[in-house]
């Protein structure tokens, strides 16, 4: 007869490929988990490729009986009321089930759960495994409608691997990643690890990956039953769907529809089109996972009459110390517009917040359950959506009307770093454009990653922006670290290297084909590899020269990187002075002079001259 005691007969992480699974010894757990590591060691193995700071080294790794509690009180009938002893109560009531003395309304004995696992540890290829464990799962679920405990009676919802291979824990990210790519209206995703006779629960969510520790589902059934109990009395939304957004059918293509009320709009009534051909979509397991879809509504229809382009979602995992009252998104574009009513260089170049929604579902809720302290700067994060008027990106522009719209992002940038507001995020995507009255009008966006200069406590060490467009001392090591202050000339690098990017990679507008374009390594690498690429093109320049680019560009971009090596040059050999000296080199400050002179260097090249000229 089968009895439940500790936890038992588990294992703390994912062993190799044939290794042999580990005795009765208790349970032990570490910090880290090998198996996320893996994930991010090995994305590049796939077609399409996980940026590895998007996911976590190491999970979080916690005892599976904590998992399996955190998972029940889901499953209850009072999921907000803590049950201390609902994981005890369960096992209880699972063991007539493990001991084969439960008969089924269909018939079918529990009994049968042994002899498929019997089949399920004989000797053989991978492939023969498969139908014995379905077996046992399905005769467990369907003996389990049976097993109801107080807590619980709300109705049912609905080695073996090949060493070369890769770990069977990057397969089970990319599916996670693709999943969440796949709907907006998933909050996280639960994913079942088996190997041998060892089964993992891994939680993934945009704040990072959580793993338990094994259980034996040989040598401790009861706990895997409860598992399967959890699981099976699920609703809809602990089944990681977010019940505000209703999908929905309009002219054969799903949408999502969202419905909330409004202080100030009453009833706000958004389709989001999220199947849309002009949608961004974010590929990643981590971090602020930002997609745009055009959208439409009655409410938002009577506020945006104006606006001729249409408009778009913004909908992103913020972290929640961002979207407090004093540093969120829209807080900082209150104080940007602010500013925009007094200075001309920020005025109509600034994106239009027209309505924005915090929901209540942090990424900490889970965490919390689970004993996991948060890192002290506070990662926990939660769902943002913010409507803005639509606007063009960057790359859609060539010759002088992508340098017209590029300097006016500039000249928005820096007239708010003087005023206390620093972007921190420069990059092709957030250079935006828009037409009014046949002009050209840049629109720097994206004010999620900014910053105020009156911002309670240290921010300038903060790793903020896209590694493709950092500036080399954010891809040092000391940079990764948070050791280097974020400066306004490490934001102006960034224009630069966008400029390098757009005009290296696209034609006329249009993406180059793959084996045409340059720089694709740039996005695909870590820091350090990125930091050693942009060196190489700096010293080496004259191999990026392409027949494409026209000779004033081409002009433009190289005295640009003149100005920019000649600055870098200056700063490594007053660094190695330092060095000789034996002194440490004194924190870098910026003053107005400082800024302007930087700017000033770039406009005092010929070629900025010539592509200032107003167009005959």
């Amino acid at each position: 007869m089968i009895s439940h005691a500790g936890e038992t007969g588990t294992s703390s992480t994912l062993p190799r490929a044939n290794a042999p699974t580990r005795g009765t010894s208790r349970i032990e757990f570490t910090s880290n988990s090998h198996g996320a590591a893996v994930v991010s060691e090995n994305i590049s193995l796939v077609a399409v490729t996980l940026r590895k700071r998007e996911i976590e080294q190491a999970a979080e790794q916690y005892k599976a009986d904590v998992m399996l509690q955190a998972l029940l009180q889901r499953a209850s009938c009072a999921p907000e009321t803590k049950q201390p002893e609902l994981l005890h109560k369960c096992l209880q009531a699972v063991l007539p089930v493990c001991n084969g003395q439960v008969r089924s309304a269909r018939g079918i004995y529990s009994s049968g759960v042994d002899t498929a696992l019997k089949k399920y540890v004989r000797p053989g290829a991978e492939n023969s495994f498969y139908s014995p464990f379905i077996e046992a799962t399905n005769i467990a679920l369907v003996c389990l409608e049976e097993i109801k405990t107080k807590a619980t009676e709300s109705a049912v919802k609905k080695s073996r691997i090949n060493p070369d291979e890769p770990y069977v824990t990057v397969q089970t990210g990319l599916y996670a990643a693709e999943m969440f790519a796949a709907n907006h209206a998933v909050d996280y995703l639960i994913n079942l690890i088996v190997i041998d006779d060892v089964i993992w629960i891994w939680y993934y969510d945009r704040e990072g990956t959580i793993q338990s520790s094994g259980i034996n589902f040989i040598q401790d059934l009861p706990r895997f039953m409860v598992l399967l109990y959890a699981l099976q009395r699920f609703e809809l939304n602990y089944w990681s769907r977010n019940m505000d957004f209703l999908p929905v059918q309009v002219e054969g293509k799903c949408c999502h529809q969202f419905k909330i009320k409004d202080e100030g709009l009453g009833d706000v009534d958004l389709l989001l089109h999220t199947n849309h051909d002009e949608r961004v979509t974010h590929y990643g397991l981590q971090g602020r996972a930002t997609n745009v879809v055009p959208v439409t509504g009655e409410a938002l229809a009577k506020e945006c009459a104006n606006i001729q382009d249409g408009v778009v979602a913004k909908i992103l995992w913020s972290e929640v110390d961002r979207t407090s009252l004093h540093t969120s998104q829209p807080k900082i574009l209150d104080k940007v517009k602010e500013i925009a009513k007094v200075h001309s260089t920020v005025k109509d170049h600034i994106p239009e917040l027209l309505w924005h929604h915090t929901f209540t579902n942090p990424t900490s809720a889970i965490r919390e359950a689970l004993g996991i302290p948060e890192p002290t700067t506070g990662s926990s994060r939660v769902l943002y959506i913010l409507v803005f008027r639509k606007l063009h990106p960057i790359t859609k522009l060539h010759g002088k009307e992508l340098f017209d719209v590029w300097y006016q992002c500039i000249q928005c940038h820096v007239t708010l770093w003087k005023e206390g507001v620093f972007h921190r995020d420069v990059s092709p995507g957030n250079l935006m454009w828009y037409r009014s009255h046949d002009k050209l009008i840049g629109v720097l966006n994206d004010y999620d990653l900014s910053s105020l200069a009156d911002d309670q406590g240290p921010r300038g060490n903060e790793r903020t922006g896209t590694v493709p467009f950092m500036a080399l001392e954010f891809l040092s090591t000391q940079g990764q670290r948070g050791e280097v202050k974020h400066l306004y000339r490490h934001d102006l690098w960034s224009f630069m290297w966008c400029f390098a990017w757009i005009s290296l990679r696209y034609e006329n507008g249009a993406l180059l084909p793959m084996k045409s374009r340059r720089l694709d390594d740039w996005a695909t690498s870590g820091a350090a590899t990125c930091g050693m690429l942009k060196l190489y093109f700096l010293n080496n320049l004259k191999e990026y020269r392409s027949p494409r680019i026209e000779s004033l560009m081409w002009k433009f971009l190289v005295e640009c990187f003149v100005v920019l090596k000649k600055e870098a040059d200056a700063r490594y050999y007053l660094g190695l002075q330092w060095l000789s000296d034996g002194d440490e080199q004194p924190n870098s400050e910026e003053s107005e002079s400082n800024i302007d002179g930087f700017l000033q260097a770039f406009k005092n090249t010929t070629s900025w001259a010539a592509l200032s000229k107003p167009s005959q």
